[in-house]
């Protein structure tokens, strides 16, 4: 008799520790505006190899993904990220960049650097010139700015899902982790 309520109780036990370890990995947002609600976002930084990894191996295709700005310095690494997009720039050239990032090749904290980069890449020069300078640029800079603060958010890699939810790398402490809480929460 005492050996069923000793297991009863040490599998009480583990089930809560194993939901309380779970509630550790996401945490839940308020906002006040009703424009956020099932939205989905990825804050990143180009400097940060969690963050590159991160976009290589989970899928992020139902996230808007955004630069987080948490420091001045992090704002040329932010236009770049940006004018990527909205150029449409071919898997290919994003990968052999998202490369010389992650081996240390090139100084996310300056525009001109980087601009190069990809102009060797292959990227025309005068396209991402003018992307850089537009006001649609600044415009999702802007964005960026404003849900990130709206969010809170002030470490990269995080998400936001449905609007209600965020986890970021810290919380989840792999790769594997960040993945299945990105699939608990679409799922919530």
């Amino acid at each position: 008799m005492i050996n069923k309520w000793a297991l009863s109780i040490s599998l009480i036990l583990s089930s809560l520790s194993f939901s309380s370890a779970n509630a550790n990995n996401y945490w839940e947002v308020y906002v006040e505006s009703s424009t956020t609600v099932n939205n989905n976002y990825y804050f990143s930084w180009l400097g940060c190899h969690s963050c590159l990894m991160i976009e290589q191996k989970v899928d992020l295709s139902s996230f808007k993904k955004l630069p987080l700005i948490a420091r001045p310095d992090w704002r040329p690494a932010a236009k770049i990220q940006i004018a990527m997009q909205m150029m449409s720039i071919e898997p290919n050239v994003e990968q052999a960049f998202a490369e010389k990032l992650m081996q240390n090749e090139l100084d996310v904290k300056n525009i001109e650097v980087m601009v190069a980069a990809l102009v060797s890449l292959g990227v025309d020069e005068k396209t991402l010139a003018d992307t850089l300078s537009s006001k649609e640029l600044f415009s999702e800079i802007q964005e960026a700015v404003n849900l990130a603060k709206l969010y809170r958010v002030k470490y990269a890699p995080t998400v936001i899902v449905k609007g209600k939810y965020a986890t970021d790398a810290n919380s989840t402490g792999s790769i594997q982790q960040f993945s299945e809480t990105i699939r608990e929460l679409l799922n919530k």
